[in-house]
């Protein structure tokens, strides 16, 4: 059988966007690291990015961005709804993965989103783009960070500087 050719690897995705990144630019935490009103361009070249296709992101992250409240984010996720991806079963399998190795996953709360980030990801062979920082130490018992997670998995994981370096641009 013919190996398939992907006809437009331009707009395949490449990366899966961490809540946390859109969060920051959208200034919705007074911990944002980079607002858009200052970060114009960048938060452009990410847009670029999720228009094209080449980012994406667990459906869960437009459900915890909607929490907000806020009608400009709900505006945004509207109008990039086509990067927010449902589960799948390949997905599912590399989420049961993770939680076989990082137990805390299947317990904890709040850290459901990051699994499916790190599940996606896995699961379409994917870098991830997180503000998230790589812990020293980690546990299988505590929560762990998707760095560290990604690095046990044998993933890529990329700050959002380390990102920009990937792909050449700066500002």
């Amino acid at each position: 059988m013919p190996e398939q050719i992907d006809l437009f690897p331009e707009l395949a995705p490449k990366y899966c966007l961490d809540t946390n990144v859109v969060s920051s630019f959208l200034k919705l935490t007074p911990e944002e690291t980079y607002g858009k009103d200052v970060f114009a361009s960048a938060w452009g070249f990410i847009e670029e990015k999720i228009a094209s296709g080449q980012m994406i992101m667990p459906k869960v992250v437009a459900d915890e961005l909607k929490k907000w409240g806020n009608p400009e984010v709900d505006a945004w996720v509207q109008t990039y709804a086509h990067a927010f991806v449902n589960i799948d079963d390949a997905q599912l399998t590399s989420m049961r993965s993770i939680v076989n190795r990082f137990p805390t996953y299947a317990s904890a709360t709040g850290y459901s989103n990051d699994l499916h980030i790190v599940g996606l990801s896995k699961a379409r062979n994917l870098t991830v783009v997180t503000l998230e920082k790589r812990q020293t130490q980690i546990s299988v018992t505590k929560s762990p960070k998707i760095p560290n997670v990604c690095d046990d998995q044998g993933m890529v994981c990329l700050s959002v500087v380390e990102f920009f370096r990937e792909e050449g641009v700066n500002f």
